[in-house]
């Protein structure tokens, strides 16, 4: 899941304002996104571990991979309205950072699935969906769809009318989706990367306006998460009327990170005096319904509280964070094949197998994702050189071919076979 989309960059978003003072201009840099990268990652992993093992207490992935998805549309943006020469060498790059790490981390993690006893080796099916369809479904493979988008889009158009495409484009993909075209796409989120990179075409004016209003905006868009959530609960749906839940959370959570802490405790107080009283409203009142809503508005919460403090912190929490929110993608592609090593370990723990097999599975998750992500830091860098001595006049659209053959792989492996 780019999750390292914009990884490999340190996007530094231009505002021309003056710090506010309540405000953090950079909140949106890729070294102030490291915390919240982490909890995403952390949170997809859980929610993962929670489908696989049977049991339940929150299910935030649609909504982090939605915060992922407008992490890489911003700072895919925001790069190329910044760094002049962005597109030229943007192939490689790409390449380097995404398609290395998947390719290496999804090899060692397929062995770690057949060595488990796991895998059905004289199956080719199962072994090519363990290795090709497994790791790069969703998040990934809906990733390099935007990356052609993004730079088509952004090579024969200028930014605004390149954004046109990238949320026709968006709408598209959507609406197949839609008319039963299973391109497994990532419906629940359609949005968020053209809403990201929307926020870094316009971010000087949304800054501006936003700092001179923010109570009314974080209003207006918490009221709308409010009411998305309720309606959630009131009608569970993982489908395209999703959107509107992860749209609504992902807004909320960057508009509450947006202000400095030291700033924000009035208004974390009020959310949480606010969600103290819809936990005891629905406890004696409407103990039928559906608690997915109010749980979510918990979860983006404590995130925003959590996140905001770390990101002013400069102890050793502050550095297992940066180093978990620089290692997402591998920790994304490893998780998928550690529940059978772990499932046998904790399925007889009885009460507590929940969260010990939930610990368990973070613990072998990094310890493996870290060090492969120094690895495939050392991997792309080398690419890099030896891209940038072939291609000197030409970047070689390398990211685009294997991309089309993924896609087309994909689409037979789903719908055919």
């Amino acid at each position: 899941m780019a999750i390292r989309a914009n990884v490999s960059e340190g996007h530094v978003a231009t505002t021309g304002h003056a710090d506010r003072g309540k405000f953090n201009s950079e909140f949106l840099t890729y070294e102030n996104t490291l915390v919240l990268r982490a909890f995403a990652v952390i949170l997809i992993i859980f929610a993962h571990v929670q489908y696989w093992a049977g049991f339940y207490f929150s299910n935030m992935a649609s909504i982090m991979v939605g915060l992922f998805f407008f992490l890489s549309g911003y700072g895919l943006t925001i790069s190329k309205i910044t760094k002049p020469d962005y597109l030229t060498t943007f192939n490689r790059r790409r390449w380097s950072s995404v398609v290395i790490p998947t390719v290496t981390t999804s090899v060692l993690g397929f062995c770690i699935y057949v060595l488990y006893g796991a895998g059905n080796t004289g199956n080719m099916h199962a072994i090519l969906y363990r290795i090709f369809i497994n790791p790069i479904s969703g998040f990934i493979y809906q990733l390099l769809v935007f990356y052609i988008i993004f730079y088509i889009s952004n090579r024969f158009f200028k930014e605004k009318d390149a954004l046109v495409l990238i949320w026709a484009g968006s709408i598209l993909l959507l609406v197949a989706k839609l008319f039963g075209h299973n391109l497994d796409y990532n419906h629940e989120n359609s949005f968020l990367f053209a809403i990201g990179a929307t926020v870094a075409v316009y971010n000087d004016a949304l800054y501006g306006i936003i700092s001179r209003n923010y109570n009314k905006v974080l209003l207006l868009i918490g009221g709308l998460f409010f009411l998305a959530c309720v309606n959630f609960s009131m009608d569970v749906r993982y489908d395209s009327t999703y959107n509107f839940v992860t749209t609504a959370a992902v807004l909320f959570l960057i508009l509450l990170i947006m202000k400095k802490p030291e700033h924000s405790y009035r208004t974390f107080a009020l959310i949480f005096f606010i969600l103290v009283v819809m936990y005891w409203l629905w406890y004696w009142f409407w103990p039928n319904i559906n608690i997915g809503g109010l749980n979510i508005m918990r979860d983006i919460f404590l995130i925003a509280c959590i996140s905001s403090v770390l990101n002013y912190s400069s102890g050793n929490l502050r550095k297992i964070s940066d180093t978990i929110g620089s290692s997402t993608l591998e920790m994304y592609l490893i998780h998928w094949s550690l529940f059978p090593v772990v499932w046998p370990i904790t399925s007889g723990m009885g009460s507590l197998m929940p969260i010990l097999t939930t610990l368990l599975m973070l613990v072998f998750t990094l310890s493996i994702a870290i060090p492969m992500h120094y690895l495939n830091s050392y991997q792309a860098d080398g690419h890099k050189r030896l891209a940038k001595r072939i291609w000197k006049s030409y970047d070689v659209s390398i990211l685009y071919v294997v991309t089309v053959l993924v896609i087309l792989f994909h689409y037979v492996m789903i719908n055919i076979l």
